[in-house]
């Protein structure tokens, strides 16, 4: 009667390493989910900040653009 439950204990033993493993395993996962995550949202928030610089250099260089064409307007009209 020992033995069967040695026998007993030996596969609890076992399944409950088994377990472990699982879940360290899913946790390991977890990690590597969460970091590629912060990855992104490192990339996500450069990728804005660069959206936010070319929108300001694309604004400067339209009022830059219609600066010229009024001084441009303004001299063709002196010369005629």
């Amino acid at each position: 009667m020992l033995q069967g439950h040695g026998t007993q204990v030996e596969s609890l033993k076992k399944e409950a390493g088994e377990s472990r493993q699982a879940q360290l395993s899913a946790q390991q996962e977890a990690n590597t989910h969460q970091q590629r995550a912060q990855q992104l949202e490192a990339e996500l928030t450069n990728t804005k900040d660069t959206l936010r610089t070319l929108q300001q250099q694309l604004q400067e260089q339209a009022d830059a653009s219609q600066a010229l064409r009024a001084e441009l307007s303004q001299e063709q009209a002196r010369q005629q």
